[in-house]
Parts: structure tokens; C-alpha cells; sequence
């Protein structure tokens, strides 16, 4: 997870926050695999996310909370159905030193409602580091909140004044030499966020089969299948403003990604 630069959206100046996976299932190689963007910025305590199915920004973490305050859980970026609502409690609140920077932290609780009422999960929000516990970001979980391939407490996190390493960690370095790596091709999609039109290029060997477009509610926009190429330029003039999920099918399997239409 590393920040890609600023970018606008909405009218909003935010920051966008690209996504590696690595991962390795038995005695197979390490495959990486990118995941949809994230949109954030931070004001006066408060970060705020992008989130695509309400087309507008919502709120992560409130560093001014107190004990006793609560707020929805943000959805995922990728689609989904606005089902169950789950919450975040902040049960205490104060501060740590890290590399002489005094940061504020909240002791929180979150509430799955009946899907895990006999369960009790708690987590440490850390300014400008964020989840100790839940994958950097207390995502909504009936929209896949810590998907397994991605899961899993904080490693480590370094910006140009502050680093945290894990305790139970040995090094921050990802464990990549130990075999031979094969990376998943790459599917480019661009300009993101764009406005009349976006380009879909699949890696040289790589063939589209077919692409579909779905605004936030999961209706289909636009329904390309192109010829035998690795790439395609649709036109999305007449799409309104707004996040869409673009389904890509290659001769490799299926991708799906997230594209915001300024």
C-alpha cells in the first residue's frame, strides 16, 4: 500500500492510495496482484475515504472522538449491495511516541450486529498509521471487510518523519527471494480518474474477451467485446459523474477494477 499522488475528485483534493497483494498458495510461487484504488484526505482530526457506492466521501477514523462515540464502518471500494449496516465504537482514547512525534490513538470496538454476536473484536487506530489489527482500514464486512488473501494485522508503516515496525516482525522486507516469482499479468486501465474516454490494455500475449461497465448500483453501462486484441479505448462521454466498476475478461481470467469519471 503506498500513496500514488494527489488527484481530485468531486472537487475534492484527495490522495490516491494504490494496493499490492502478494501471495502464495502451498509450494507455488509468489503471485502479486493489484487491487482497486483508494481515495482519502484528512481534515482537522477526521480522515475520510472515497466511497464508490454513495459517490462521495465518508468517514475512516475521527482522531477527536471520545469514549462512547460510534460511526458507520465505510464499504469496500469494489461493488457490492448496501446490506447490513456495522459499526465502530471508540471504548478509550490517548497518545503514543513514535520517532519523536506525539500521535493520537483510539481503543475501539466493532459491532457485526447478529453475524458474529457471540464474538468480540477489538483494534488500536494510531494516527497516520492506522488499523493495528484489521488490515490498515476498518472496512464494512458484509462487503468482505479482511478478504483472506489480503488480511491480517499491520506490518509495518514508514512515511518522511515516522516508521513502525510490528514487534513480533522480523523485517519489513517482503519475503520475495526465497523462489523463483511468477507476477499475474498486469491489466492497465487509464486515465484514473478520467472523463471521455478509458483505455483497458491486457499485457502482449494477453487477449480481451469482453468488458463491462457498472455504475455504483451494479447496472450495466456499457457491454464492449472487442476483437482479438490487448487493448480497447471506450468511449465514456455520455457516462455521468460518478465511480464504476469496470469487468475485464481475458484469455488469463477475469479482473475487475475501480474507475471514477471526473
Amino acid at each position: 500500500m503506498q500513496n500514488a499522488g494527489d488527484t481530485l475528485i468531486n472537487g475534492q483534493p484527495c490522495s490516491r492510495i494504490e494496493r499490492m497483494r502478494f501471495y502464495q498458495v502451498m509450494d507455488s510461487p509468489v503471485y502479486t496482484d493489484s487491487l482497486t484504488d483508494l481515495y482519502t484526505y484528512s481534515d482537522s482530526g477526521i480522515v475520510w475515504m472515497f466511497d464508490p457506492q454513495l459517490n462521495a466521501f465518508d468517514t475512516l477514523y475521527d482522531l477527536n472522538a471520545s469514549p462512547g462515540d460510534s460511526w458507520q464502518l465505510i464499504h469496500l471500494p469494489e461493488p457490492a449491495s448496501l446490506g447490513q449496516s456495522f459499526f465502530l465504537t471508540v471504548l478509550d482514547t490517548g497518545h503514543i511516541h513514535i520517532d519523536g512525534n506525539s500521535l493520537r490513538w483510539l481503543s475501539v470496538q466493532y459491532d457485526f450486529g447478529d453475524l458474529w454476536s457471540d464474538q468480540i473484536f477489538l483494534d488500536t487506530l494510531i494516527e497516520r498509521i492506522g488499523s493495528m489489527d484489521w488490515y490498515m482500514l476498518p472496512y464494512s464486512l458484509p462487503n468482505g471487510a479482511t478478504d483472506a488473501g489480503e488480511g491480517g494485522p499491520l506490518r509495518c508503516y514508514h512515511d518522511h518523519e515516522i516508521s513502525y515496525q510490528r514487534p513480533s516482525v522480523e523485517t519489513c522486507d517482503l519475503p520475495l527471494g526465497v523462489m523463483v516469482h511468477v507476477a499475474r499479468p498486469m491489466l492497465l486501465i487509464w486515465p484514473n480518474p478520467g472523463t471521455d474516454c478509458l483505455t483497458i490494455r491486457m499485457p502482449v500475449g494477453e487477449k480481451l474477451q469482453g468488458v463491462l461497465v457498472r455504475d455504483a448500483l451494479g447496472r450495466i453501462c456499457l457491454h464492449e467485446t472487442p476483437p482479438v486484441e490487448n487493448e480497447i479505448v471506450l468511449d465514456t462521454e455520455r457516462l455521468p459523474h460518478g465511480c464504476y466498476s469496470i469487468e475485464v475478461r481475458s484469455t488469463h481470467g477475469q479482473f475487475v477494477r475501480q474507475w471514477i469519471k471526473e
